[in-house]
C-alpha cells in the first residue's frame, strides 16, 4: 500500500517523514551518520543538507537510522534496487568488490564526488505545505490525470482526511471535468464535508454519470463501456440531486442514453420524483424513445446538409464544438466564406478551454505536417495511435497562420491576469519537450515525461535497454502464473532500407557490437533481458533509428502483469555494465501498463543523439499475425516502420511555445543568460528537466496551461 511518504519522495524527491522539532534543534550536537548513505548513493541519491542535518540532530543514532532507512526502503521500491538484482545472485558481492570501501566518502562529501559522470538525485526536507500544494496542483490540472496521478490524490485525501488543512488543497474550481468526478468520490469515501460543496461544478448530465462511473471504479473517460455497481443510499441520492439541477439535462443524457438506462435501473428515479421531478422528467423523456432534439443533433443535421451557415450559427453556442470541428468547416466553404467563419469563431474563441485552444494552435500550425503523417490516440486508448490514410482538402497557409495568431492573441490575454513573472529566460532546448495536454500518456516513473519528448541521450557510448518483470503470484485456473516478456531491437537506416534486428531469435550482431542478453521464458523470483549496444559502432554502420519493442508472449496484456517495467541506462565504460541494474547510470525507466500485449516504449535517433518517448501499441492479442505466427520483431517490421515514421516527425506544442507565451504576456523574455550568477538572480529561468530537477507535470497543467 503506498504511503503519502512513498507519494511524496517520488514526485517531488522530498521527504516528509521527520518530526518538525527537528527544525528548531539548531544548538544540538551534530552527531555523525554513516549507515545507509552508501546505500543511497547506490541508488542515485543524496540527502539536502538540511535534511542531513536533521537527521544528525536525532537525540539517538537509532533514531537516525530508523529514518533514514526508511528513505532508504521507499526508494528501493522507487527504483526497483532488490527486484533487478535478483537475476544475477553475486550482484551485490560484486558491487562492493568493485568499491574501494576505503574511499568512500560521506554525505557531506558526496556532491564533490570524483564520479563526475555520475549524477545524483537530492532529498530534500519537505513539510504539510508542501503536500498541500502537490495536491491542490494535481487537482487544479486543466487536462486528464493519469492513473499513478489518481492512485496519489487517493493516498494523500486518506492521510490527511482527519487534517483541518485538507479543505486548502481543493479549488474553488476544477477545471477538468474526469477530475472534478473522481476527486468528488475520494471526498465522499472519506467522509469531508468538501465533496457536498462540489456539487456546484457539475454543470452538465454528463457530469454527473462521470461521477456515477467514478464510484464503480469505471473508465471515466466514457471511452469503453461501463459497470455500475450497487449504490447506497446516499450515493443514490447525490446523483439524483446534482441531476435535478442540470437544465433539460435529457439533451445531454441523450448522448450516452444507454449508459443512462442502466443506471436508472440502480438509482430508481422514479422512487425519487417527488424529490427530484427535473430529474425523473428527464429519465421519462429518455425512456420514452422519442426523438429529442439537442444542439449537437442540429449541428449534425446541418453540416450534413451543407448548410454551413447555420452549422456556424449553432456552433457559437458550443465555442468548444466549433474550435473541433474548424477545420471541416473551413473545408467546406468556398475561399471568399473563409473569413466569416473566422470572424465568427473569434467571437467566441475565449470561452473555449486552454487545453483546446492548444490544439487548435498545434493543428493549424503544424496542418501540412499533420495531414502527411496523421496519427491520433484516441482517449482512453492506452497510448495505442491510429495512422490515418485519408487525404483531406488542402487549407491556404494564410488560413492557418490567422487561426494561430488569434489563439496566440486569446492565451496571452488571458495570461495577462496573472502575476508578472519579469525577465524571463527559455532554454531552446525545451523545443524537444511536449507540453502536456493530457496526463493519461505521460510516463509512469520518477522522472515523467510526455509521449512524443525528445529525451538527450548525452555522450556516453554504450547503450542498455532493458525489461524487468516478475510472474504472477496467484494462479488463475490451469494457468500456472508465468510470465514470458521478449525484448527487442530493431535498426533502420535514415531511409528505412537498411534493417538489422537483435531479438531472441538473433542474440547479437557483432559489427554494430550489439548483444542481447539471452531469452528468459519464466521469472518467479523476477527476471531482466536487455540489449547493449554501441552507438558510435551502430550510426557508423550506416543505422539511424533503433527501435526497442516489448512483446508479452505468454498473452497477459502489461496493464495485468503486478510487476513490469522497463527503461536505458548508459555508460562510457563497457565493464560498468557488469552491474546488471546500476541506478545512478539509468536515464529512464518507467512501468509497464498498457492494456495491450506489445508496445514500442522508445525510438532511438543516434543522428539527432536522442530517445523519443513513443509508448505506443504495436500490436495485441486480438491480432491474428501475432498469434499465428509468434512475436519477432521480422513479423510486425512494417508496422514498425509506420510508427517510426509518425514519431519522429510528430509535431506538437512544446514547452518553449507555453512558456514564450507567459513571456509575452507577463514578463520580457531574454535570448541570453547572463554569464555571472549574481546577474540571474531577479530572472525567471525556464530549463530542461533533469534527474535531479525533474518535470513537474502538475505545475504546469494547473498554472501554466
Amino acid at each position: 500500500m503506498k504511503s503519502i511518504i512513498e507519494v511524496m519522495l517520488r514526485r517531488k524527491q522530498m521527504y516528509i517523514g521527520l518530526p518538525d522539532i527537528l527544525h528548531k534543534n539548531e544548538d544540538n550536537e551534530i552527531k555523525p551518520i554513516t549507515n545507509g548513505l552508501d546505500r543511497l548513493k547506490r541508488m542515485g541519491y543524496v540527502l539536502s543538507d538540511e535534511l542531513y542535518k536533521g537527521l544528525r540532530n536525532l537525540p539517538t543514532f537509532l533514531e537516525a537510522d530508523h529514518f533514514l532507512g526508511e528513505i532508504n526502503n521507499y526508494l528501493s521500491e522507487i527504483v526497483d534496487e532488490k527486484g533487478y538484482d535478483i537475476l544475477h545472485g553475486d550482484y551485490l558481492n560484486h558491487l562492493a568488490d568493485s568499491e574501494d570501501k576505503a574511499d568512500r566518502t560521506r554525505n557531506k562529501n558526496i556532491s564533490e564526488s570524483t564520479e563526475e559522470s555520475t549524477s545524483y538525485i537530492t532529498i530534500d526536507i519537505g513539510n504539510k505545505k508542501d503536500v498541500i500544494r502537490e495536491l491542490r496542483n494535481l487537482i487544479s490540472s486543466k487536462v486528464a490525470l493519469s492513473e499513478t496521478d489518481k492512485e496519489d490524490i487517493e493516498v494523500m485525501v486518506k492521510e490527511m482526511a482527519d487534517d483541518s488543512d485538507m479543505n486548502k488543497a481543493i479549488p474553488d474550481e476544477i477545471p477538468f471535468r474526469e477530475n472534478l468526478s473522481y476527486v468528488t468520490k475520494i471526498l465522499m469515501q472519506q467522509g469531508n464535508r468538501k465533496a457536498d460543496d462540489l456539487g456546484k461544478m457539475f454543470k452538465t448530465a454528463t457530469d454527473v454519470l462521470r461521477l456515477a462511473v467514478s464510484f464503480s471504479d469505471g473508465d471515466i473517460s466514457l471511452s469503453e463501456k461501463p459497470y455500475f455497481r450497487k449504490f447506497a443510499h446516499s450515493e443514490k441520492v447525490m446523483l439524483l440531486g446534482l441531476l435535478n439541477t442540470v437544465p433539460q439535462a435529457e439533451q445531454d443524457m441523450i448522448r450516452y442514453r444507454e449508459e443512462w438506462l442502466r443506471l436508472g435501473e440502480i438509482i430508481h428515479p422514479t422512487r425519487f420524483k417527488k424529490r427530484f421531478p427535473r430529474a425523473h422528467r428527464a429519465y421519462s423523456i429518455i425512456r420514452s424513445n422519442r426523438r429529442i432534439k439537442t444542439v449537437l443533433s442540429e449541428i449534425e443535421e446541418t453540416y450534413k446538409k451543407g448548410d454551413i451557415e447555420t452549422t456556424v450559427k449553432h456552433l457559437e453556442a458550443r465555442p468548444g464544438e466549433f474550435a473541433r470541428r474548424l477545420d471541416s468547416l473551413l473545408r467546406n466553404v468556398e475561399e471568399e466564406k473563409e473569413q466569416g467563419i473566422l470572424d465568427k469563431f473569434e467571437g467566441v474563441i475565449h470561452k473555449v478551454s486552454h487545453p483546446v485552444l492548444y490544439q487548435v494552435r498545434n493543428h493549424f500550425k503544424n496542418r501540412e505536417m499533420v495531414m502527411v503523417n496523421r496519427v491520433i490516440t484516441p482517449k482512453g486508448s492506452g497510448g495505442a495511435i491510429h495512422l490515418l490514410d485519408k487525404e483531406e482538402k488542402n487549407i491556404s497557409e494564410s488560413i492557418c497562420s490567422k487561426v494561430v495568431e488569434m489563439v496566440d492573441q486569446t492565451l496571452i490575454t488571458a495570461y495577462t491576469k496573472k502575476d508578472e513573472i519579469g525577465k524571463v529566460y527559455i532554454d531552446p532546448a525545451l523545443k524537444d519537450y511536449v507540453m502536456p495536454l493530457s496526463e493519461r500518456n505521460s510516463s509512469k516513473q520518477m522522472n515523467p515525461i510526455i509521449q512524443g519528448t525528445k529525451i538527450p541521450l548525452g555522450d556516453k557510448d554504450t547503450l542498455r535497454f532493458f525489461a524487468w518483470w516478475r510472474n504472477q503470484e496467484t494462479t488463475q485456473g490451469s494457468y500456472d502464473g508465468r510470465i514470458d516478456l521478449d525484448l527487442s531491437a530493431t535498426f533502420l537506416s535514415e531511409e528505412m532500407e537498411q534493417v538489422e534486428g537483435v531479438s531472441y531469435t538473433n542474440l547479437e550482431v557483432p559489427k554494430i557490437d550489439t548483444y542481447h542478453s539471452g531469452d528468459i521464458m519464466d521469472a518467479p523470483e523476477g527476471a531482466t533481458e536487455f540489449i547493449d549496444i554501441s552507438k558510435s559502432k551502430v550510426l557508423k554502420e550506416g543505422y539511424r533509428y533503433i527501435v526497442m519493442s516489448l512483446h508479452s508472449y505468454s498473452m497477459q496484456p502489461f496493464s495485468q502483469i503486478p510487476e513490469a517495467s522497463a527503461g536505458f541506462m548508459s555508460t562510457d565504460n563497457r565493464s560498468d555494465m557488469n552491474k546488471l541494474y546500476d541506478p545512478k547510470n539509468v536515464v529512464s525507466k518507467f512501468d509497464l501498463d498498457s492494456p495491450f500485449t506489445a508496445t514500442v516504449p522508445l525510438i532511438f535517433d543516434l543522428v539527432e543523439n536522442a530517445a523519443y518517448w513513443a509508448d505506443i501499441k504495436v500490436g495485441g492479442i486480438e491480432n491474428v499475425e501475432f498469434m499465428t505466427y509468434g512475436n519477432s520483431r521480422e513479423n510486425y517490421l512494417n508496422k514498425i516502420k509506420s510508427i517510426l515514421n509518425a514519431v519522429t516527425k510528430m509535431k506538437k506544442t512544446t514547452l518553449y511555445d507555453l512558456y514564450k507565451l507567459h513571456a509575452t504576456a507577463r514578463g520580457e523574455q531574454l535570448h541570453e543568460l547572463p554569464k555571472k550568477q549574481e546577474d540571474r538572480e531577479n530572472i525567471t529561468v525556464f530549463t530542461v528537466p533533469t534527474k535531479e530537477n525533474p518535470l513537474d507535470i502538475p505545475d504546469i497543467v494547473s498554472n501554466y496551461i
